[in-house]
């Protein structure tokens, strides 16, 4: 088969360090299509920006580089004109960028078998063929389930998920997430919504048993010697770190702990968390907050953690979990939407409001070092389940029988 898949995110984005949400997903998947030789995949680029198709085949080479994987995108000279780029510029945010000009030629959509959008919404000129078997990638509906959580994205999500006809196939990455999208879209089949697990790296995130390894890399981070629970943030409010951060302090206190430590990754547009922990608990030298770490620092943190800590209120996947568990360390994490699909026997869950269930889960963890081994192997043995090479092979599977 032809199978011509949407990788305007890649070349918008390759080389930076962020690389999170559909973009992760995309490229995980896209760097595991030369396994499959039996296929042909084109690459191509829908904003018609030449740069981005450059760094799109810079990619193929650098990160692929076998002969079924290729680029292709028309070459439009208008885009040397300083005249259409301001043209584009302005029609592209009233007019999707499809409808103005073909984003491949007529001729080669004719030799296309299949059309996968992994990130954005399927364009006209492909969903109106009906010879094209049409995919597009399901992350999550968070802000059609929870608003409240997620209003920033709303408008797109919804028109996104609006787009959806029934003759396209979905590739949802949870069972949470197909039965959000058949609660929102109740028109569409189940049978055209195939769940496709997704992974983590394995060379990324792996279980280091040297503990002296761990602790020299730790020294970097100011963490060597420190016993300390570890959660990730992001720019969303429903990752619920206001909860993880309340119920810290209350542990601590209400117990006397004065060794734990608590580490918060990541940024919020909405929230300063270091502002929220000095207006609500004054100054506290045991809370550490990191903005940024890259994926080589990031696994010493995950294996050196007395637990990871993952209380969102909602999740697509949760591919956190699955990284902390391949590195050995316990997982407190939330009872809703994909994150017990995720975590399986292997975590304590608990619901992201109810304070008690989430203290006694830390609590636990924290004094009980049978308890925190048990959920170390069995995090390890239900992190073999899940893999990105598992994940390329069901999209592809789907491809051949959907």
């Amino acid at each position: 088969m032809n199978i011509l898949i949407d990788a305007t995110w890649i070349g918008g984005m390759y080389g930076s360090k962020v690389m999170h949400g559909g973009l992760r997903v995309t490229n995980e998947f896209l760097k595991r299509l030369g396994n499959f030789k039996q296929h042909t995949f084109y690459l191509t680029n829908t904003n018609y920006l030449e740069k981005n198709i450059n760094t799109l085949k810079k990619y193929v080479s650098n990160e692929i580089g076998t002969d079924n994987v290729k680029v292709q995108a028309r070459d439009i000279k208008l885009l040397n004109s300083a005249n259409y780029t301001r043209l584009y510029s302005k029609v592209s945010r009233y007019v999707p960028i499809p409808y103005i000009y073909p984003f491949v030629s007529l001729n080669f959509r004719g030799s296309i078998d299949v059309y996968h959008a992994p990130v954005d919404p399927i364009p006209g000129i492909i969903r109106h063929n009906k010879r094209i078997k049409k995919f597009f990638t399901a992350l999550d509906l968070i802000p059609l389930v929870r608003p409240d959580l997620s209003n920033n994205f709303y408008d797109y999500t919804k028109k996104l998920y609006d787009s959806l006809t029934p003759d396209i196939n979905i590739l949802a990455i949870s069972q949470s997430t197909k039965n959000d999208i058949l609660k929102y879209r109740n028109d569409l089949h189940p049978d055209k919504i195939r769940v496709t697990y997704l992974g983590a790296d394995e060379k990324l995130f792996y279980n280091i048993p040297e503990k002296d390894r761990i602790q020299k890399e730790l020294a970097k981070s100011k963490l060597q010697g420190k016993k300390y629970v570890l959660t990730i943030n992001s720019m969303a409010r429903y990752k619920n770190v206001e909860f993880i951060l309340d119920n810290y302090f209350a542990f601590i206190r209400e117990h006397g702990i004065e060794d734990l430590h608590l580490v918060v990754i990541g940024q919020n547009r909405e929230t300063n968390y270091k502002e929220y922990v000095e207006n609500k608990y004054g100054k506290y030298d045991r809370v550490l907050f990191f903005d940024y770490l890259d994926d080589d620092a990031l696994v010493y943190l995950y294996n050196g953690a007395l637990a990871f800590l993952y209380m969102s209120h909602y999740e697509g996947f949760g591919l956190p979990i699955l990284e902390a568990m391949q590195c050995g360390t316990p997982v407190i994490c939330s009872n809703t939407s994909s994150m017990p699909e995720v975590a399986g026997n292997a975590a304590l869950l608990a619901s992201p409001n109810d304070n008690e269930t989430f203290q006694r889960s830390l609590n636990e963890v924290y004094h009980n070092a049978e308890l925190a081994n048990r959920l170390k192997f069995a995090g390890l043995e239900q992190a073999k389940k899940f893999s990105w090479s598992k994940y390329a092979e069901e999209v592809v599977r789907a491809y051949e029988e959907m």
